[in-house]
């Protein structure tokens, strides 16, 4: 079987929001609060799937973003 990164492509509009994890292909990591796009496409480019993401801090709750050499 091949490895996630040569079956698909992934894209994130703005990283300062949202980071594509390089361990698992299907998930993205919060960065800081905001929106973005998301998109991940198959290699031959057969299928693909776009996505809004919006990131917001839980209730109550102070929102501490990620260094940004994370």
């Amino acid at each position: 079987s091949s490895a996630a990164s040569d079956v698909y492509k992934r894209q994130v509009k703005d990283t300062s929001v949202v980071k594509a994890d390089d361990n698992c292909v299907g998930r993205f990591i919060a960065v800081e609060e905001g929106t973005t796009t998301v998109a991940i496409k198959t290699k031959d480019g057969k299928h693909s799937a776009v996505c809004a993401v919006t990131v917001n801090p839980a209730a109550g709750t102070a929102f501490t973003p990620l260094a940004p050499n994370i």
